[in-house]
């Protein structure tokens, strides 16, 4: 669990490189936290980073920063956690609920392993980075940090909330799939 929690902690830091991905994914989990569960807080944490999520795409100077993705990354992970050993969400939901933070760190990690590089030195070879620099290349619009963010959770996010509210909270087996075939669009993508 500890793994766990600190891995994710250090997931959150890494995949809030681009305006929008962690408020993004982190309101669809506390959503979904708070239908599964019905605890307010959880509904309120939903409504202020849904706000902070839109400030963040549009106006683009607000930041979470070190402090509040090592919050989220914390809060999110044990109270998952929480949750899966009490049977409550199933392991195949949180993959792919959680997925992007968790394969850009576990493929950032191994990456840098075999380049024989510090795996704990900070890179631009994350997968919203060389989105973020595609988009310049195109030079699509002033926006392309949020842009970027959107399409990160337009990716991974989305399509859980979409199976989710489709009433397929019991077919673990769905998520699995949809895990896997996230880690095959996270690699065709980088």
């Amino acid at each position: 669990s500890l793994i766990i929690i600190m891995g994710f902690v250090n997931a959150s830091n890494i995949s809030d490189g681009a305006n929008g991905i962690l408020s993004g994914i982190s309101a669809v989990v506390f959503l979904i936290l708070y239908q599964e569960t019905k605890v307010v807080i959880y509904y309120d944490l939903f409504i202020f980073l849904i706000i902070f999520f839109i400030l963040n795409i549009f106006l683009s100077n607000l930041y979470l920063g070190d402090t509040g993705s090592y919050f989220l990354g914390f809060l999110i992970s044990s109270i998952c956690l929480y949750y899966y050993n009490y049977e409550i969400l199933a392991a195949g939901f949180l993959a792919s609920l959680l997925s992007y933070p968790c394969i850009e760190i576990v493929y950032s990690i191994t990456r840098r392993l075999m380049k024989n590089q510090n795996p704990l030195k900070p890179d631009n070879q994350h997968l919203h980075n060389l989105i973020f620099n595609y988009f310049n290349k195109l030079k699509i619009s002033n926006f392309n940090n949020s842009l970027t963010g959107l399409t990160i959770i337009f990716l991974f996010s989305f399509p859980v909330l979409i199976l989710y509210f489709l009433e397929f909270r019991s077919y673990n087996y769905i998520y699995w799939l949809l895990f896997i075939m996230q880690i095959i669009i996270y690699f065709i993508i980088h």
